[in-house]
């Protein structure tokens, strides 16, 4: 007989010898709808005595490994509960770059699972915040039980260990979904309704897109190839820059709020990064700053969408409530006070909101060798020269009104008296006005393929990068007409200057 210890018979038959220190279940794993307590389980969880050394916890999102952590009971020992080896996937983290095209359905129920985990006591997984119960029901509201059950077959798990996932998903889709049922007015109105919103046009966008998806789909390899190769690929380059042309001649709404775009877009800035072209990557960086300033909202991620559409109608509730409080303030009563704002508004602060860790295309510049500086300018060709591998273009001057002196003459009147005794004369002179041409920007070399849309005469809206120009836009009677190199539905140029 073996004395404090147990015997565990596993799965492939090994029995496991489970010490008596592994201790009880603690109240929070007991709260769980479902626990499996086997042998795998201490793939992903020290003992309690172990849990007592300080561990890092690994990143392993496999379906096995996050079955398990989700299942697996936790027990404590003299005080000391059992820590996970291995990081619980976390909601908020998941989302942040969530795939509304193809989802991971193991991943997503146990990011719903480990929150509803969270939110009733367990420990090690930090909670999503306000928004994330209504995200979460609206993520896995059409995750059902057939699809999941199909989705663990191929999981190395038991099937108890399987069951127990299944319970557990069923108990949080519940919470969840209930929690969110419970919104009313405008907090449906912000949690919900946006995104369910947000959600249904980007498959609306997706199914536009299908084929220009697909082909995007098929550089997969490509592009993981090119990530990692010197230089880049520039065949894979040009292929994307033409896929990026046909989405904006299909689009039937704005194309800059497309998925597609976007994501083309941050791919096409990676391989100008690899190839140390720093003045085309910092083009491609303007494409979503129609005014050159502000960032337009970069749509790749469901996550930022929803970010950006939440931040709009929470600046709605704060023009109602300012017209509300002017009403109260002027003595009107709360019925024609709340008339007079014009729609239902809430106090929400924009920091309860999840914002998206990528809002834009992300940092390569720190893929670059040499750190530059980049220059946005606007201005009129004059003349292009061939150079090289490319043209020089110089751009028109502008006149600058100024004035000259003539007819300078010495009065005889002394103005000053030197340290050394000599006199000096005051001078006078006559003015007149004069135009004299002023260079705003030095010419720039530009590479061929750009160089074919310019010619003298024509607007252009660019950055120069050490002495690198690249065009971003070309303009025509205050409206862009073409943008990276394609033509693009007319727009005005300065859109902001028009409201």
């Amino acid at each position: 007989m073996l004395a404090g210890l147990t015997l565990w018979l596993g799965a492939c038959g090994i029995v496991t010898i489970k010490p008596a220190s592994a201790g009880t279940e603690t109240e929070a794993s007991r709260n769980r709808a479902a626990r499996y307590d086997g042998p795998e389980c201490y793939q992903v969880l020290y003992t309690p005595d172990e849990s007592r050394e300080r561990h890092e916890r690994q990143t392993d999102e496999s379906a096995a490994s996050q079955v398990l952590l989700a299942t697996c009971s936790r027990s404590e020992y003299r005080g000391q509960e059992q820590e996970p080896k291995i990081a619980a996937v976390r909601f908020i983290d998941y989302y942040d770059t969530y795939d509304d095209r193809s989802s991971d359905p193991i991943l997503l129920a146990a990011t719903a699972i480990n929150e509803h985990y969270s939110l009733h006591g367990g420990g090690g997984v930090h909670m999503g915040g306000r928004t994330a119960p209504a995200l979460i029901a609206l993520l896995v509201g059409p995750l059902d039980d057939s699809q999941l059950t199909k989705a663990l077959a191929s999981v190395q798990v038991p099937e108890d260990a399987r069951q127990a996932f299944l319970t557990n998903f069923r108990e949080a889709k519940s919470y969840f979904t209930h929690e969110t049922n419970q919104l009313e007015g405008a907090y449906k109105e912000l949690l919900v309704d946006v995104p369910k919103q947000v959600q249904a046009r980007r498959q609306t966008q997706f199914e536009a897109q299908a084929d220009n998806w697909a082909t995007l789909d098929s550089y997969a390899d490509r592009i993981k190839e090119a990530a990692s190769s010197q230089g880049g690929d520039p065949g894979l380059l040009q292929d994307l820059r033409v896929l990026r042309a046909k989405v904006v001649e299909s689009s039937k709404d704005d194309y800059i709020k497309d998925p597609l775009f976007a994501r083309l877009t941050r791919e096409i800035a990676l391989q100008y990064a690899l190839a140390q072209d720093a003045a085309s990557l910092a083009a491609e960086r303007r494409v979503f700053r129609r005014d050159f300033r502000n960032q337009e909202p970069f749509p790749e991620t469901l996550a930022a969408e929803v970010y950006y559409a939440q931040l709009s109608l929470l600046n709605e509730f704060r023009s109602a409530k300012e017209k509300f409080r002017k009403a109260k303030d002027a003595g009107l009563d709360d019925a024609t006070a709340k008339a007079r704002a014009g729609r239902e508004f809430i106090d929400f602060t924009p920091g309860d909101l999840k914002v998206p860790s990528e809002t834009d295309i992300p940092e390569y510049e720190k893929l670059l060798d040499k750190k530059r500086e980049a220059f946005p300018f606007q201005e009129v060709v004059d003349g292009i020269k061939p150079d090289g591998d490319g043209v020089v273009v110089s751009f028109k001057k502008t006149p600058v009104e100024t004035f000259e002196y003539y007819g300078c003459y010495k009065t005889g009147r002394i103005q000053r008296i030197s340290s050394d005794g000599r006199l000096e004369y005051e001078t006078h002179c006559n003015t007149r006005p004069k135009t004299v041409m002023h260079e705003n920007v030095k010419p720039l070399k530009f590479p061929a393929d750009e160089a074919k849309q310019l010619k003298r005469g024509t607007k252009i809206r660019g950055v120069s990068v050490g002495g690198e120009g690249r065009v971003v836009w070309l303009i025509e009677k205050d409206e862009i007409v073409s943008e990276r190199g394609y033509p693009v539905p007319h727009r005005p140029a300065n859109p902001k200057a028009k409201n």
